[in-house]
């Protein structure tokens, strides 16, 4: 876990079997990303602090745990986790979005989104080269902004929408994992975290 500008606050070493997730949270039945996850934002309860996660991590399950305490949390999807979605204070029936061919259709930046009954989870199906899904208890699609993408049927640079939630997610997320310093190389991989790590150690 780090800061917005990538400065590490916390880790966990994976040990397989013998890996510790146990968390102070209460959570029933959270899969092994849930539980790390939570084990990692123990330092942040009540903390009113905003965490972004990769897909692997989501859940909606585990969106409304953290923001049971007080800690809002969003980025990417996947589309296997919200058919079984089945919490009725979160929906009265079964969520139904655009279909991704009417999306293609309305072009790129197109969307839809819904709002939980209780008004503190968002999920949106954005469509740009293909149909994403965003969960989120702070952030959803306004307010939008103008982004330049370049268009292969086009040949050229083309402006569409991005909603906010990815404005905000991408621009914490370049700070972690800057794209463009990514390489094949595994072994960069782990050595520069780790220099980052011992920097931070020392400073502190």
């Amino acid at each position: 876990m780090t800061t917005p500008d990538g400065i590490p606050l916390n880790f966990i070493m994976y040990a397989a079997e013998n890996s510790d997730f146990s968390s102070a949270l209460e959570a029933p039945k959270m899969d092994i990303g849930g539980r790390v996850v939570l084990k990692l934002a123990e330092s942040l309860l009540n903390s009113n602090s905003s965490i972004i996660m990769d897909r692997y991590f989501t859940s909606i399950p585990l969106l409304q745990i953290l923001l049971a305490n007080n800690i809002k949390a969003a980025w990417t999807l996947m589309k296997s986790r919200i058919s079984f979605i089945s919490d009725r204070t979160l929906m009265k029936s079964r969520i139904s979005f655009i279909s991704d061919l009417a999306l293609k259709r309305a072009g790129r930046g197109s969307h839809d989104q819904f709002v939980s009954n209780d008004n503190n989870v968002v999920i949106t199906k954005r469509f740009d080269n293909k149909p994403v899904f965003l969960a989120s208890t702070e952030w959803g699609f306004p307010p939008p902004n103008v982004c330049r993408r370049w268009s292969k049927t086009d040949k050229q640079y083309i402006h569409i929408q991005r909603p906010a939630v990815i404005i905000i997610t991408q621009t914490w997320e370049e700070n972690v994992c800057r794209r463009w310093s990514k390489t094949d190389k595994q072994y960069i991989h782990i050595q520069r975290p780790a220099v980052i790590i011992i920097t931070q150690t020392w400073e502190e």
